[in-house]
This record gives structure tokens, sequence and C-alpha cells, in this order.
């Protein structure tokens, strides 16, 4: 463990891969504790303060950069540090027939799937109903879409009509 006045002259960098070295070494003791094997537990909180010192440190430092005109969050450090970028998960994509559409915005898609049931391994049909946000009210019943996963739009809306792929006849 640094001392404070090595840890005031390290860059945001090396704070955060301290601090990363300092969570691991805090695990390693309270597993230790947990099977009987640290003989003394003041070296737990003696890694908290010194993660929480650390917490500090970067905290300052951020703000010193704000003030500075540079805006320096933590996650532009561990970017830096680790130099991979972090990308938004690819979101799920459906595609079902419209069953409803009878709510302000809304369409109802059931989405069929092949599954194998559980015991035997025969391939049956699932049936999913999805509430989809349908921002211009344009889908009908019958009508073949294509659903997006969204964020919670309400009680039970997580999906919105990207396309229609056939209108019913």
């Amino acid at each position: 463990m640094a001392k404070k006045n090595e840890l005031a002259e390290l860059s945001m960098g090396e704070l955060i891969e301290e601090l990363q070295a300092t969570k691991q070494e805090a695990l390693n003791l309270r597993f230790r504790n947990a099977t009987g094997q640290l003989e003394n537990t003041a070296e737990i909180g003696k890694v908290r303060k010194q993660t929480a010192r650390i917490n500090t440190l970067i905290r300052s430092k951020e703000i010193e950069a704000a003030e500075a005109g540079r805006v320096w969050t933590m996650s532009e450090a561990v970017e830096e540090t680790t130099e991979q970028t972090l990308e938004r998960t690819a979101r799920k994509v459906r595609e079902g027939t419209v069953v409803s559409n009878k709510m302000d915005k809304t369409a109802v898609v059931a989405v069929v799937s092949r599954v194998p049931h559980a015991k035997y391994n025969k391939m049956i049909l699932q049936t999913t109903k999805l509430y989809a946000h349908d921002e211009t009210n344009d889908v009908n019943i019958g009508d073949k879409v294509r659903v997006m996963e969204t964020r919670a739009l309400s009680k039970k809306k997580r999906w919105r009509v990207i396309d229609v792929l056939e209108r019913a006849k």
C-alpha cells in the first residue's frame, strides 16, 4: 500500500490501477477472514481506508480538471488505462403478427418461436405476446411487423415497432 503523499503524486490512470489493486486486496482479505485464515482483522479496515483515500483523490482530480475547463470523469480514466471502448449491447429484434391494436400507440404482437419440449425434445410452437410502442398508430391486426427491445415505456411495454414487413390483406 502506498502512503498518502505518494498517492497524491500519482496520475489519474495510476490512481485507477491502485484503486483496482486495493479492491482486489480487500476481496482477498474478506475471503481469508471468512475461512479463518486471517489473524489480524484490522487489515480489512486499513484497506477500506486506503480505498476511500484513493476515491477521494480521484474525485478531487476530477474537480480540478473541471475547474480548469477539462471535463475528466472516472469512466474516461478507466478508458485511458484499459484502452478499450465500451459498446452498447445489441438489442433484441423479433418478428411477429399484430393481434391487437385497440390501445393508443400500442400494438400487441404475437411472436411464435420453436422450442424443444423439456421432456420429449419434440419441437413445439411457443407464442409470446409482446406489447410494442407504435408511435403513428399505423399497424393493423394481421400485419407482420419487426419489433426491437427498448427501455420500459410502461408497465408491460418494453418493445417498439421498427418496420411493417407485410400488410394484412
